[in-house]
């Protein structure tokens, strides 16, 4: 069963639905609070991915975040993104006072290693 249609047929995404909500919380207090739970579980199985959790466990915790509207950019792009952070590190360095010119030099290599200067 995929994560909306269980947190629909708990009535977590289904707000209007009276019937299954207890009557001691509103019903937007009870869907917000069981919300936030799957939330937090969902990220914390996620933020764990390569040490305490399994494939299955990480797979449902994306479905789950997935359903609540978060998206997830895949493996290549996030190594893409570090890529350009570590260019821009050593291109700040090129002009930063307090690096020395060894570490300059250093950091002009590299970047022409890379085609980025």
């Amino acid at each position: 069963m995929h994560a909306e249609e269980r947190l629909k047929e708990m009535g977590a995404l289904d707000t209007d639905d009276q019937s299954s909500k207890s009557d001691n919380n509103p019903p937007d207090e009870e869907a917000y609070r069981y919300n936030r739970f799957v939330f937090q579980v969902s990220s914390a199985s996620f933020s764990y991915i390569h040490f305490l959790v399994d494939d299955e466990s990480v797979a449902h915790a994306r479905e789950i975040l997935e359903a609540a509207g978060y998206t997830f950019t895949d493996e290549e792009a996030k190594e893409d993104e570090h890529q350009v952070r570590v260019l821009a590190g050593y291109k700040a360095a090129l002009t930063n006072p307090r690096v020395s010119e060894e570490a300059k030099e250093h950091a002009r290599e590299y970047l022409k290693e890379h085609n980025a200067l």
